[in-house]
């Protein structure tokens, strides 16, 4: 099940997927073949108008944040985290971000 927030328009702040319920000790998130896109409701790439791609960075080894910014009110958008930690293992998860009216 994906996780959720909401926010109004104006706002803009850093939001931050934990991976490391499925990481091993010792792995790390490489920041530099990770990324994080955001998705409309119609599946349209809008990453540009939501997301602040240049604050995308990795803390604690194992969390993978981004400034999120903008949105359409009553709009909902999929913000979704890519970690790579290995040639062998990148992981996934989707939040839903809603925009308030």
């Amino acid at each position: 099940m994906s996780q959720s927030f909401s926010k109004y328009d104006e706002e803009y702040f850093t939001i931050a997927m934990d991976f490391s319920a499925n990481m091993l000790e010792g792995e790390t998130i490489t920041v530099g073949s990770s990324s994080a896109t955001a998705y409309d409701s119609s599946g349209t790439d809008v990453s540009a108008t939501v997301l602040d791609t240049a604050t995308l960075a990795v803390t604690d080894d194992t969390r993978l944040g981004v400034k999120v910014q903008n949105g359409t009110a009553s709009e909902s958008y999929v913000i979704r985290f890519k970690a790579y930690i290995t040639a062998d293992k990148y992981l996934r998860e989707d939040v839903i971000m809603e925009i308030r009216s």
